[in-house]
Formats: C-alpha cells, sequence, structure tokens
C-alpha cells in the first residue's frame, strides 16, 4: 500500500485507543456501593469503613432495592447487615444472598449505640412513640420495657425515622437511631446509649455479583 495506513486500519486503531481511554477511567472511577437506609444510617457508617472513603454511596429504601442494584449493575458492591449480637440474624439477609447467589467479599462488626432522639423542644418525659427499624427496636427491648409510655412503632431505618421525626414537629414522637444522625437531620438527643447492652455489635458484609 506503498506505505499509507489503509482508512479502515485508521478507524480501528482510533477506536482502540478511545475503549483504552474508557477502560482506564473506569478502573480509577471510585465503586459505587449500595446500602439499605439514607444518609445518617448505621449502615453507612459501615459502607463507609468497609469501601473507603472514595467510595460512592448510594442509599436505598429496602435491602430488596439493594439486591436489584447490585444485580443489575446499579451498584458495584452492596453493604448490609446480617446479623447483630442481641436482636439475632437480619431478616431476610441470608435468604437475599443465597437467592441472587451474590460474592461475599469482606466484612465487619460495627459497635452500635442508640439514642432516643426527638425534635427540638421535646422531653422524654411527653414522647408516646418511639420509631426505628425493627431489628433497632429489638435492641432496645429493656429501656421500651422500662418506659411503658412509649410505644414503639416500625420504620424502614433508623436514620429515617430521624428525619421524620424532626420533620413532623411533634414532641411526643421520637425516633431510636444514632447521635450521628441527630446532629446530620438537627434532632435532639434524648437519653444515649438506650439498647440493652453495651456491646452491642452488628455484623455487615461486602457483597458483589456472581
Amino acid at each position: 500500500m506503498n506505505g499509507l495506513v489503509h482508512p479502515h486500519l485508521d478507524r480501528i486503531d482510533r477506536a482502540i485507543d478511545a475503549l483504552r481511554a474508557e477502560r482506564r477511567r473506569l478502573s480509577d472511577a471510585a465503586p459505587c456501593v449500595a446500602y439499605q437506609g439514607v444518609p445518617g444510617a448505621f449502615s453507612e457508617d459501615a459502607a463507609r469503613t468497609l469501601a473507603g472513603g472514595d467510595a460512592t454511596l448510594q442509599p436505598l429504601p429496602t435491602l430488596e432495592d439493594v439486591f436489584q442494584a447490585l444485580v443489575f449493575g446499579g451498584a458495584e458492591f452492596a453493604v448490609i447487615p446480617v446479623e447483630n449480637t442481641l436482636a439475632g440474624p437480619v431478616p431476610r439477609a441470608a435468604d437475599l444472598i443465597r437467592r441472587h447467589g451474590c460474592r461475599v467479599m469482606a466484612e465487619h462488626s460495627l459497635l452500635i449505640s442508640h439514642a432516643l432522639i426527638g425534635c427540638p423542644g421535646a422531653t422524654l418525659e411527653h414522647v408516646r412513640r418511639a420509631t426505628s427499624h425493627p431489628v433497632a427496636l429489638a435492641q432496645c427491648r429493656k429501656f421500651l420495657a422500662t418506659h411503658p409510655a412509649i410505644e414503639a412503632a416500625e420504620g424502614f431505618d433508623t436514620a429515617g425515622a430521624v428525619a421524620e421525626v424532626v420533620a413532623a414537629a411533634n414532641p411526643a414522637w421520637a425516633a431510636i437511631g444514632s447521635v450521628r444522625a441527630a446532629a446530620l437531620y438537627g434532632g435532639i438527643v434524648l437519653q444515649t446509649a438506650i439498647q440493652d447492652r453495651r456491646d452491642n455489635f452488628t455484623r455487615f458484609v461486602v457483597l458483589a455479583r456472581a
């Protein structure tokens, strides 16, 4: 061809260069990690610890949503709770892992300290309802038993419950969640360390697609 580059080969070379550049970009990109809850949730704390500070975190309402994001490519990894020292296994967690054939890449036990959180102006004496994730409520049975005037109400997430209580601005409503969630959403901490025992750990795992 007298030293000339065939136009088709030139296009192929440009395409290969573009693909290589895209591969470098993707390999350098921070991974997307899905977790159940909203910012301020304990699952977010575990995700930060397990995935690193550079990871992009994707909060989702339910565990099912987390697995859907993982399986269908909305997230590269997922961090979920599987067991708590006080409440036992997290409902549906093991079943969802088996059903979707996910790989467990790593695990971390996070120390969990719950607080009773109300809206500005609330007091412990006037609280009549405490909302939180069912597993969190199960970790605070003794506190709820010694405060029979407070009715336990299930919510989808600890930090989500804090956000809802602050937004409702009803001093008779409170949430069980972290002190960090209280600071994040403008709640008032009415009592700290209300879990049944101080050595309260939840085991989280990092999952990847099969």
